[in-house]
C-alpha cells in the first residue's frame, strides 16, 4: 500500500507494516515509495501481502457489523 493521506488510516498502514503512508508531498517522493515496494524481494513482499490480508479481515463488513451489533446491544 502506498498512501498519501493524513488520516488515522496511515497509522494502520505504518503500524502494521502494510506499506508506506504519508509524507509523499512531491511526485518524486511518491514515485520513490512505489519503487521501494516494487523492488522488495519476493519473501518480504509476500510477508507484507500476508499482513495486508490479515489486517483487512478486521475491516470486513461482516466483522464490523457484528462489532456494531454488540455495541448497540450493550446500550
Amino acid at each position: 500500500i502506498v498512501c498519501n493521506v493524513n488520516i488515522a488510516y496511515d497509522d494502520i498502514i505504518t503500524d502494521n507494516q502494510l506499506g508506506i503512508a504519508g509524507g509523499l508531498n512531491t511526485p518524486r517522493k511518491y514515485a520513490d515509495a512505489i519503487l521501494k515496494i516494487y523492488h522488495l524481494d519476493k519473501e518480504n513482499y509476500d510477508r507484507m501481502c500476508g499482513r495486508v490480508r490479515e489486517v483487512a479481515k478486521r475491516f470486513d463488513y461482516e466483522v464490523l457489523s457484528k462489532q456494531l451489533k454488540k455495541v448497540l446491544e450493550q446500550e
